[in-house]
């Protein structure tokens, strides 16, 4: 039992100078994305009703729980993730101000996880772009490629959300990052896919079908691809031994290795075809195509470009 004088000094110590329990600590590393900070107390040493809580600058007095032994409270929503500054300023029954600021680390485990698109190359009219993701099930997911959609995804099994697009002759977004959003509750969440996703819809860019890009092809083969119906394609073929050779730019012979332009018509459909040989096939021979599609008003497209070794 505390004397009379030892009792009156333990009540006139400041409070930070007794044993405070504050969550998250100084520092820590909290992988909650909505923690809750809190502030407690030895009971009758603060006052309460005259507690004050602010985060990353913000006051959120009106939002916390209070007793007279703690103050805590748990934000709505997430805050960013990094730093989160916390300042706690109160009084005790004498009136003295009392005030105390920390920081802790906010780095929340995300819930989206193993997130992937599969478009392979350039995406044409009625083409489809699948994407899936994990996360808690029973969960809202969409997703957006650039300014196109959103997407809306469906649950496939528990946790595993999946949605399509299917490109429409309108659509064009080039380099465009594909990006999920995911709700659960309060819980809101997105992130990007790998790799952003070119969407070409109905432009008259020219898409090989085969022989794929890098294949070994035969002396003589049939080209095939798809490019905007109406359009003519032009097929520019370059010969050398040259792993790197660059690309022809050109449909006229003043380029060394060039053999003139090859022209193909693209049906309703979108389809054309090309056939090309070597009259003498010689060891080691390698061939780069530049293949162009041009409208009806002489507007030709970026070129695509293929390269082949032969058998």
């Amino acid at each position: 039992m505390l004397r009379p004088l030892a009792l009156f000094v333990a009540l006139t110590i400041p409070v930070w100078g007794q044993q405070l329990d504050v969550l998250p600590a100084p520092g820590e590393k909290v992988g909650e994305d909505r923690p809750c900070i809190q502030v407690s107390w030895p009971e009758g040493t603060v006052l309460s009703n005259r507690c004050r809580l602010w985060m990353n600058g913000r006051e959120v007095t009106s939002e916390c729980l209070r007793s007279g032994r703690f103050l805590s409270f748990r934000p709505y929503k997430a805050p960013p993730a990094g730093s989160v500054e916390v300042r706690f300023s109160a009084e005790d029954p004498k009136g003295q101000t009392l005030e105390k600021a920390w920081s802790f680390q906010l780095a929340p485990t995300p819930w989206i996880q193993n997130l992937a698109q599969d478009a392979a190359g350039d995406l044409f009219a009625d083409d489809d772009l699948r994407v899936q993701f994990r996360a808690p099930a029973r969960g809202k997911a969409s997703f957006t490629i650039g300014a196109l959609g959103p997407v809306e995804m469906v649950e496939k099994e528990p946790g595993l959300y999946q949605g399509c697009y299917h490109v429409k002759d309108s659509d064009t977004s080039l380099a465009a990052p594909v990006t999920v959003h995911y709700q659960k509750g309060d819980h809101q969440e997105e992130a990007q896919a790998p790799g952003p996703v070119k969407i070409f819809g109905g432009f008259y860019r020219v898409r090989v079908l085969s022989p794929a890009d890098g294949s070994l092809v035969d002396q003589n083969f049939v080209l095939t691809g798809r490019a905007r119906p109406g359009c003519r394609v032009s097929v520019i073929p370059k010969v050398g031994f040259q792993d790197d050779m660059a690309a022809p730019t050109t449909n006229t012979n003043s380029v060394a290795g060039t053999a003139g332009s090859i022209p193909a018509d693209v049906d309703e459909q979108g389809n054309f075809s090309v056939e090309y040989g070597l009259p003498i096939l010689l060891p080691g021979m390698h061939l780069v195509m530049s293949i162009f599609a041009v409208d009806s008003e002489g507007n030709r497209s970026m070129p695509t470009i293929v390269r082949y070794r032969f058998k």
